[in-house]
């Protein structure tokens, strides 16, 4: 199939990194966006060009592309670019990259990103669109919403919850058995043991 990444930073890069590898997936470029803090990418990375600016994804299914994956940080952004590509009727990819360690019993989400070194246990569940960076140990039966991010190094602890559009931040720490609502924002280094409501989210 032939691919987008949407976005052009880091995350989005990484996620070319990890697509790469698969020989079922042909990647046609980036799709840079307006609204991203900074990008990384000046023309091309690897052979592989910046296609255009956000308006470039109604003109892709005349190019073959069939299939997407948001590579952007910010939770918020990559949330309402999978809504607009899904919409749009391409098809949510999942870039996993083949250094992770997934249990065969893990569910996982359409759309997300698993980076090298991340670690899976059994009865884990990922909701769609989120994304685990480097290094991260997720313990059994805990279950992640959509839209989430977690930060390289982070642990989660066995049967724990994390709500839909949290952002866990660098080798944060969240202990078994605790929940964490949606959209709510974990610096980096923190142990988490009790539980976290909802965040309301600023538009």
């Amino acid at each position: 199939m032939k691919v987008v990444i949407i976005g052009a930073g880091t995350t989005a890069v990484a996620a070319a990194d990890i697509l790469r590898q698969d020989r079922n997936i042909k990647l046609a470029g980036f799709v840079g966006l307006e609204e991203e803090e900074s990008t990384t990418l000046d023309g091309a990375y690897k052979g592989l060009p910046v296609l255009g600016g956000e308006g470039f994804l109604d003109r892709l299914f005349a190019d073959g592309v069939g299939g997407f994956v948001v590579g952007v940080g910010d939770n918020r952004i990559r949330e309402r670019r999978f809504y607009e590509a899904s919409t749009a009727g391409l098809a949510p990819i999942s870039a996993i990259s083949p250094n992770a360690i997934i249990e065969p019993s893990v569910k996982l989400g359409s759309g997300v990103i698993i980076s090298p070194g991340v670690v899976l246990c059994h009865g884990v569940v990922l909701g769609d669109n989120s994304c685990i960076d480097p290094g991260v140990i997720i313990e059994g039966d805990t279950v992640i919403g959509e839209n989430c991010s977690i930060a390289a190094g982070g642990i989660i602890g066995g049967k724990a919850k994390i709500g839909r559009g949290a952002n866990l931040g660098v080798r944060c720490t969240v202990t078994s058995f605790v929940e964490i609502g949606k959209n709510v924002c974990i610096p980096a280094g923190e142990i988490v043991r009790d539980n976290i409501p909802d965040q309301l989210r600023e538009e």
